[in-house]
């Protein structure tokens, strides 16, 4: 059995913990702190305080060389016992320290309107999710070659080296799964992707909607209409299979959308600051998965002093200045020190050398993805950024990072969805500041919710949304093993492969998804890696030839080079391999049994 955070515990209750200390268990502290009676804010501020406080303390563990799951159960149980000692001072009607004394919120009518019909539009927009199914594991490609391995590295206590100067907050929060798991199993991983591209969309509009239906509803109706709009069918398949591009463009969005709605005017109140702090988290957590999200985040943080420096005054200046200076500095200090143990310090370059070339892909891309009236509205939004007030903070970001995606980044749309959202997004909100919209309700007329509750109901929503993988360990992982042979060449391919690595043969395999199944862990040694469109290294070939007894090689013939194919045949000759296996363009060649 794993031994996860509870050893007694199956994987799954294990899971369902990970899950609640990645989005609620630090934010619960964290939030009594502060008196934030709103109570779609409040859930902002609990949700991102949580995801901060994990990233910083899954770096924090491997910068400090300490063990994963013993450092998780004491930080578990210190906050498990402070949030259970509150909790029944509470009940009991005993006041806390002045510093702990702020529980629950209000929750108006209003809120449940919003928060019903953003999920249900949310979800809409996700149909291909659900179509894929929930739970799921992540399939071949970057995910799971790149990310996930990453999140199993960070598991262990360790820095991913190779990592190449990518971002880590997606992997640090997936590796907090493993870590209280103690198995290899991607569902909770899976399960916080999910979270993730949902949440902040349904807790921004519930937020929104105290002002009005409009404000709350533009958001929603920006972002449905973004994922509509792609057209690539690859591209398209990137949400169901967990590409962190997702996940940073919600957060990145939903901040920049508080940020653009929460002008202070000439009253900076604790309502507007305490959602300039939520807004800057959001855009830093995003910044903290893709580089491109700081650009945003330097603009929001120099905006945001501003108003401090001209709107407050004395102490309250100065707390202000600090929370968004050093939040600021917390995540790129955490950055640096990640950067400095990287051994490849510079990104994949862009195969295609020429920027001429590189710029007029960008604009195919750009034009065979979205429809013409989407393209207008994104380019109209950036050409209108520098009239408008707050938004014009935003223009030089806008420019820039469409500048950088087009010259080194244009292989594909990802590194551009913030960009496009919130360029999208400035000419309704330009168009609905003319419209007189007045508050949607009364903030006497809710219901006060502790935070216990809150809680207790997000644990019986996890508890009901996970059912399905409410089993025993072994047949748990026997559900994990059966359906990670089916990516790739699909299950029957890669039990011949299987099969053959049974029987100690050496493989030389252009399918690097291979390393990411589970039950291949253990043959590493017998796998030789090559990529199939590239010229075959020299080493590759050498020690290959070298080999004697029983071998096998794994190609993609249509996607060979001639080199390769060449190679192959004339290995195949020389050693009589028969072929064991052909699927989905893959094919199998082995020595004779």
């Amino acid at each position: 059995m794993a031994v996860g955070l509870v050893s007694v515990a199956p994987i799954y209750l294990n899971g369902l913990l990970a899950l609640l200390c990645v989005f609620i268990l630090p934010g619960l502290i964290f939030v009594r702190a502060f008196d934030i009676p709103n109570f779609p804010q409040r859930m902002l501020v609990i949700i991102s305080s949580s995801l901060a406080t994990n990233y910083f303390l899954v770096v924090l563990i491997a910068t400090l060389h300490l063990n994963p799951l013993e450092t998780y159960r004491s930080v578990v149980l210190v906050l498990a016992t402070a949030l259970a000692s509150l909790t029944v001072m509470d009940f009991l009607g005993r006041k806390a320290a002045p510093w702990m004394r702020h529980d629950g919120a209000v929750v108006l009518k209003s809120d449940f309107r919003w928060l019903a019909l953003s999920l249900a539009l949310v979800c809409l927009a996700y149909f291909n999710i659900w179509k894929r199914g929930v739970p799921n594991i992540f399939l071949e490609g970057d995910v799971s070659i790149s990310w996930n391995t990453w999140a199993s590295i960070w598991a262990h206590g360790l820095f991913p080296t190779g990592s190449y100067g990518y971002p880590q907050l997606i992997p640090t929060l997936w590796a907090v799964s493993y870590i209280f798991t103690g198995s290899v199993e991607h569902y909770f991983a899976y399960y916080i992707y999910i979270v993730l591209i949902i949440v902040p969309l349904v807790l921004t509009s519930a937020y929104l909607g105290r002002t009005g239906w409009l404000p709350a509803l533009l958001p929603l109706v920006t972002f449905v209409w973004f994922v509509a709009e792609i057209q690539d069918p690859w591209l398209r398949a990137t949400l169901p299979a967990g590409f962190p591009d997702w996940t940073a463009a919600v957060c990145g969005f939903c901040g920049l959308v508080l940020f653009i709605n929460n002008d202070p005017g000439k009253l900076f109140d604790r309502e507007k600051i305490t959602t300039a702090l939520a807004s800057l988290c959001l855009i830093l957590l995003a910044a903290a998965t893709k580089p491109i999200y700081g650009l945003f985040a330097l603009a929001v943080l120099l905006r945001l002093c501003l108003d401090a420096a001209a709107l407050l005054s004395g102490r309250e200046r100065r707390r202000f200045l600090a929370a968004a200076i050093g939040l600021f500095a917390a995540f790129a200090a955490a950055y640096l020190v990640m950067y400095w143990h990287l051994t490849v310090r510079s990104l994949p370059g862009d195969p295609v050398s020429d920027l001429g070339e590189r710029l007029r892909r960008s604009v195919r891309l750009f034009n065979g993805n979205f429809t013409l009236p989407f393209r207008i509205l994104a380019c109209v939004g950036i050409a209108l950024s520098p009239f408008l007030p707050r938004i014009r903070w935003l223009t030089l970001p806008l420019l820039l990072g469409t500048c950088l995606w087009a010259a080194a980044a244009s292989y594909d749309m990802r590194n551009l969805f913030g960009v496009l959202l919130i360029g999208a997004f400035i000419p309704l909100f330009a168009a609905s500041r003319k419209m007189d919209i007045s508050p949607a309700e009364n903030a006497g007329s809710g219901w006060r919710v502790p935070d216990a509750a809150v809680a207790a109901l997000l644990a019986v929503f996890a508890v009901g949304s996970t059912f399905t993988l409410a089993l025993d360990d072994t047949h748990l992982n026997a559900r994990f093993n059966s359906e990670q042979f089916g990516i790739g060449a699909g299950a029957d391919f890669n039990t011949r492969v299987d099969q053959l690595l049974g029987r100690g043969c050496v493989l030389l395999t252009g399918a690097d998804y291979i390393y990411t199944i589970s039950t291949f862990a253990k043959y590493l040694p017998q796998l030789e890696y090559f990529d199939a469109s590239l010229p075959l290294p020299e080493p590759v070939t050498k020690k290959f030839d070298e080999l004697h007894g029983c071998t096998g090689i794994m190609y993609p013939p249509a996607l060979s080079l001639a080199s390769v194919v060449e190679y192959v045949k004339a290995e195949s000759e020389q050693r009589q391999y028969v072929t064991a296996a052909e699927s989905r363009g893959w094919v199998l060649l082995t020595s004779p049994p």
